[in-house]
């Protein structure tokens, strides 16, 4: 996950500059340890931040975009039976909400981010399940 790594598996042209996600799970992209980077845009040096991770359990992400937001992102995968596993994600924005801009970002972000989210795990959902046969 990530620019410059498989992608956000989202909308492509809007938050992985163009470049197409990768079509499957990149066996060598699986290994991801606390502090790594993954960039907002292909071209980025800053982004979101690896704050935690449990290898096949959970990966917490977070960033600050400078004065406009900080954010964080989890995603859990819970295990459901031997044969089926259930993604759970909860993204949480810090927005400047008690201004009138940060009253307006939160009036865009929460729509978008529904939709993008959408997409995202459609797309993973997707990829694990042509792993899986």
């Amino acid at each position: 996950m990530g620019c410059r790594r498989a992608g956000w598996y989202s909308y492509d042209g809007i938050d992985n500059g163009g470049i197409p996600s990768a079509g499957r799970i990149v066996p060598e992209l699986q290994c991801v340890e606390v502090g790594d980077l993954f960039a907002w845009t292909p071209d980025a040096y800053d982004g979101f931040i690896v704050k935690a991770v449990e290898p096949e359990h959970a990966l917490v992400i977070g960033g600050d975009a400078g004065s406009l937001y900080r954010v964080s992102w989890a995603f859990v995968l819970e295990p459901i039976d031997e044969s089926h596993t259930r993604l759970l994600t909860r993204a949480r924005a810090e927005l400047g909400a008690e201004r009138l801009a940060g009253k307006l970002r939160l009036l865009v972000f929460h729509p978008v981010h529904f939709a993008m989210q959408r997409k995202q795990l459609l797309n993973i959902k997707r990829r694990a399940e042509t792993v899986r046969g």
